[in-house]
């Protein structure tokens, strides 16, 4: 119906600006071996790998001196609501006659399918990319030292269900429809960081041994966008017609110039930030055996200030539609929907600060053979929602096994960080002083299209 279209354009205009808007950036990233194993590894990974993770586990095996990594990169993204496969089957329309393609349209019943793939009143996005710059330990006899410069660029979304419904079936005269739910945070960050750790032993054998290890970062801000409130609800009177309802939101956004002028082409690599701050990480490693080990970490605490091409957007209007066919009643409620920006000094946000304990089993024979096995555990809590965050316990179990010489085999499965349940794999490569590796978190996204999550982690360093 033409009613319908009309007030659906109206009333998810003022959302749709911001969803574009989140594109300025989206943060945390992990190395390919923890990647692999369902995030479970936080107890294995040493040297350059554990910048970040956990600082006690800068310190480098015995017989080398120093670690530098080669450019690690991770990308991950990931619903708990949506699959591939219902984008392929109901968004990408189907072979047509005149176009290439035309436009699929769904019935009731499948419009209703869609509606329950939500779990609950609301469903999440996640999406981060992490990628370093440089990274380099040196283990000494006073310490290992170890410097990194890593960017983290991530975004969180939820979405109310019935902001789905609102877009399929439209106002239905009647429904109060309530979007107070929805959420949208998104930054991209540059740390860099100096980390000291010290491993002390208590006796001449090798455990049982205590590391410990804290890293100070400088952090700067290159941009963010975050929807806090969008407390905006609407009816259709089923008698007269006339829709009413309110609008109540409030969003704050920065960003480096290129990003506020809008232009791409001139993107920098070294941009002016536009916010800084400073954190801290904080890590202990207990080797009880050999074989057993356990460790703790809190990592990200600190906040970025914001205060170049700072802004608030705030709207608290009535809506009412008494007549849809009046142009002037539309724009009238397009500007009270779109809300007023204006310059701020400042604002802060906290950086996403997590606690992290791992526990992990080593195995010198696995089947017989002599070929290292390690099995490890880990649980991630996010203490807040920043982008990248999860305040939902992250639970990861792993294995890695090397039944090849130098050619590590990685599986892991992982529930929680409120997204559905992982399947994660890897496999590395040894050769003298370089190591590679390469891993997903998503190994369902490659095998099969009913999938709501897709990764990759990639990841090098040379030890001496």
């Amino acid at each position: 119906m033409k009613q319908i279209s009309v007030v659906i354009a109206i009333m998810t205009m003022w959302l749709l600006s911001f969803l574009a808007m989140s594109a300025v950036g989206q943060n945390v990233g992990v190395p390919s071996r923890v990647s692999s194993m369902a995030y479970s590894s936080t107890g294995l990974v040493n040297g350059v790998d554990a910048i970040g993770i956990n600082p006690a586990l800068i310190t480098l095996p015995k017989g080398q001196r120093v670690s530098i990594a080669l450019l690690p990169f991770s990308l991950n993204a990931g619903t708990d609501f949506f699959s591939y496969e219902t984008y392929q089957k109901y968004f990408t329309g189907v072979p047509g006659s005149v176009a290439e393609r035309d436009p699929y349209y769904m019935n009731t019943a499948e419009k209703t399918e869609l509606l329950d793939m939500f779990n609950g009143r609301t469903g999440t996005i996640r999406a981060s990319m992490s990628y370093t710059l440089a990274a380099v330990s040196v283990s000494t006899p006073a310490g290992s030292f170890a410097i990194g410069i890593r960017d983290r660029i991530a975004t969180n979304a939820v979405i109310p269900r019935s902001l789905a419904e609102f877009f399929l079936f439209g106002n239905t005269p009647g429904t109060t429809f309530d979007f107070s739910e929805t959420s949208i945070s998104s930054s991209w960050t540059r740390d860099y960081s100096f980390t000291y750790a010290q491993r002390i032993q208590f006796s001449r054998k090798q455990a049982p041994a205590l590391s410990f290890g804290a890293t100070i970062k400088y952090v700067e801000g290159y941009g963010y966008f975050g929807l806090d409130q969008f407390n905006s609800t609407f009816r259709t009177d089923p008698d007269s017609f006339v829709v009413s309802g309110r609008a109540q939101a409030h969003a704050l956004y920065a960003g480096t110039d290129w990003m506020a002028q809008s232009d791409i082409f001139k993107f920098q690599l070294f941009p002016t930030p536009a916010g800084s701050g400073y954190g801290i990480d904080l890590g202990v490693m207990a080797e009880l055996s050999t074989a057993f080990r356990v460790g703790l970490s809190f990592t990200d605490v600190g906040n970025i200030n914001w205060n170049r091409n700072t802004r608030e957007v705030t709207a608290d209007e009535a809506i009412e539609v008494s007549d849809l066919g009046s142009y002037q009643q539309l724009d009238e409620i397009t500007r009270r929907l779109n809300g007023k920006e204006h310059a701020i000094s400042s604002f802060s946000t906290p950086l996403p600060t997590a606690i992290t304990a791992s526990a992990a089993y080593s195995f010198s024979r696995f089947l017989g053979v002599n070929r290292p096995m390690h099995l490890a555990l880990s649980v991630r809590e996010g203490l807040n929602s920043a982008p990248g965050n999860s305040t939902i316990p992250h639970v990861g179990i792993g294995a890695e096994w090397e039944a090849v010489p130098s050619i590590p085999i990685r599986l892991g499965v992982a529930a929680g960080g409120g997204l559905s349940p992982m399947l994660a794999a890897g496999i590395g490569l040894k050769m003298d002083s370089f190591t590679l590796d390469i891993g997903t978190n998503s190994l369902d996204s490659y095998v099969s299209s009913n999938h709501a999550a897709l990764s990759v982690a990639i990841s090098g360093r040379l030890d001496f």
